[in-house]
């Protein structure tokens, strides 16, 4: 017996994922399930907050639970935290808060809010400024995602500018 998700439901969850995030939700809820514009942003935005809400303010909990636990995690979690910081903890301290916006708002793959969200935690950037950085890109990165599922902008042309 299959479950039927109400279109609604199934563009929050979409907008959830780690990979889709609200750049697939969005275009789901545009093109597929006709929504207007502003049901189909309303529904994405809820979608994509709440991984940032799980991981801004629970991660770092549930982490140190399970390193306590597991000491596979223990390792996993230092490894983790070493390896970014050495890569990318020069950028993040010079430009805090608004690396998380502009790493939110370019909606591309390997960006928005799950990279967003664990990077501001791995650099310990405080909660609240993260949180309004990575929702003030989530809004402009849905808004250029709708631009694009609406045909008004080129996609291509808004991210690679060709001669």
């Amino acid at each position: 017996m299959a479950i039927a998700l109400s279109p609604e439901l199934t563009t929050i969850l979409v907008s959830m994922t780690p990979v889709g995030e609200l750049r697939a939700g969005l275009p789901l809820a545009l093109t597929v399930y006709e929504f207007s514009v502003l049901k189909s942003l309303l529904l994405s935005y809820i979608g994509n907050t709440i991984p940032v809400l799980v991981i801004i303010f629970g991660f770092r909990w549930i982490m140190d639970m399970l390193s306590s636990k597991l000491a596979i995690i223990e390792k996993w979690n230092t490894w983790v935290e070493d390896h970014v910081r050495q890569k990318w903890e020069k950028k993040y301290k010079r430009y805090g808060a608004l690396a998380l916006f502009l790493f939110t708002a370019i909606p591309l793959p390997l960006t928005g809010v799950w990279s967003a969200s664990i990077a501001s935690i791995l650099f310990q950037i405080p909660k609240k400024q993260s949180f309004a950085a990575i929702l003030a890109g989530m809004i402009v990165a849905g808004g250029i995602v709708s631009l694009i599922t609406l045909g008004i902008i080129d996609g291509v042309d808004f991210f690679v500018h060709s001669e």
